[in-house]
């Protein structure tokens, strides 16, 4: 099932509100954070489970035993295996992420929003193996201008603290510079984009059976699936009737999943 991926583009989406909130409370050291602060959100099917996909540690063992499945999985399997030739290539799907970053900033931060919408790849290969991503050079330019914004506004409620106490100038000296640029400074010395669409990344094994479209990053196992659909250039992922759906509750992050072929 595609939600089982999406999930790592959750836990990612997560790590980066606790760095910008860390970052924005202007604590004079970077925050220093990783991936095992969201393994309880991790969509696994026992503990041990999620404790080897989520945890940093175990990064490289995971990593080496992905490639193994891959590799394991790409030699049963040829192009007319692919039962369904049409899949083959590249989709995409774009959705608001500051929705995702927001909700877990929190109240604090219930009146700021900044557009952050971010586009998903969905590469479906002829020899039976997927990618899913996040392109760096589109989110570097995206991320930086929700960083301008977000200094702006944490900025402001600063200036808002002190007032009456200490005068702009005054507070920004207390930073060794103004507020907005201390700010900034340290969400992009905290957060790059080729972390996030590192973090992002997928690798797996698909297959198509039907109407059914069975992915994993270890190995398929024909009981996990979506519904697929295609229709001229759009590809539809639903949940297959009676199969239970924890709601993320963010517009386009949720089944149905729709995808739209990238011209070649």
């Amino acid at each position: 099932m595609l939600k089982r991926h999406v999930i790592k583009i959750l836990c990612v989406g997560v790590v980066l509100a606790g760095l910008l909130y860390g970052c924005g409370q202007a604590q004079p050291e970077a925050v220093d954070e990783d991936l095992n602060v969201v393994e309880n959100v991790l969509d696994a099917d026992d503990e041990s489970e999620k404790e080897e996909l989520a945890s940093p540690l175990a990064e490289e063992k995971t990593g080496k035993k992905i490639e193994r499945e891959i590799e394991k999985e790409s030699e049963t399997k040829s192009q007319s295996e692919v039962s369904d030739t049409e899949i083959i290539g590249t989709w995409a799907t774009t959705f608001d992420y500051a929705a995702l970053i927001e909700m877990e900033l929190g109240n604090e931060y219930a009146d700021f929003h900044e557009d952050f919408d971010l586009t998903i790849y969905l590469d479906f290969h002829d020899d039976g193996t997927f990618e899913m991503y996040a392109d760096e050079e589109e989110v570097r330019p995206t991320l930086q201008k929700y960083f301008e914004s977000l200094a702006q506004y944490v900025a402001d409620l600063t200036y808002e603290e002190f007032d009456g106490q200490f005068s702009k100038a005054e507070v920004d000296e207390m930073f060794g510079m103004s507020i907005y640029d201390y700010l900034l400074e340290q969400f992009v010395d905290a957060i790059d984009a080729a972390d996030i669409t590192g973090e992002m990344y997928v690798k797996g094994v698909y297959a198509v059976e039907g109407d059914h479209l069975l992915m994993d990053e270890y190995e398929l196992q024909s009981n996990i699936y979506d519904i697929y659909a295609i229709e001229g250039d759009t590809l539809t992922l639903t949940l297959p009737e009676g199969a239970e759906n924890d709601s993320i509750g963010i517009a386009n992050f949720d089944y149905p999943y729709v995808f739209t072929r990238v011209a070649e």
